[in-house]
């Protein structure tokens, strides 16, 4: 559909919703975890989970086709490397600000200098995090509420050092 490569990082509740979110949307997912039981029970949630792509089928939301479309576009790794290349990176590690900072200073080393970094965080300010970064610039706030497969309203803040936060929110 695009040519957008999307990086999730995470493979919880919401970072596989998400990923799940944005493959079925058309979007090349790459969506990683350092821990491989929480990229295996992803892996089964996002098809046979209680809001994966079978249930969608099911309940007439996506055809057989296009789920098979979506599992295509999405793959898993254990590794942050492989999700930096990508042009938008969503962070959904756990809220602990030391790892979200952490996990943010890597992307900035990691990725490529166009890449947009978003946090789902849902408490911490993404000033901080953007702080933690050199290109604060190119951080947002992309909060989804749970679980991601279902349409809701979203809202996504934007910080710099130039101007106060912006927040645009729409519906999906």
């Amino acid at each position: 559909m695009t040519e957008l490569r999307i990086g999730v990082i995470g493979a919880g509740v919401m970072g596989s919703g998400i990923a799940q979110t944005l493959a079925a949307a058309g979007y090349e997912t790459v969506c990683c975890d350092t821990a491989p039981a929480a990229l295996e029970r992803a892996k089964r949630d996002v098809v046979s989970g209680r809001f994966g792509l079978s249930s969608a089928v099911e309940r007439g939301k996506l055809t057989r086709e296009d789920m098979s479309a979506a599992l295509t576009r999405l793959t898993w790794s254990d590794s942050l490397a492989m999700a930096a290349v990508a042009d938008l990176i969503v962070e959904c590690v756990p809220e602990r600000i030391d790892l979200k900072i952490q996990v943010f200073r890597e992307l900035d080393r990691l990725a490529k200098p166009t890449a947009i970094l978003a946090s789902n965080t849902s408490g911490f300010p993404i000033a901080a995090l953007a702080a933690a970064t050199n290109r604060p610039e190119r951080v947002v706030g992309w909060h989804w509420a749970s679980p991601p497969s279902k349409p809701v309203r979203r809202r996504s803040t934007r910080w710099s050092r130039s101007r106060a936060p912006a927040a645009r929110t729409r519906s999906s």
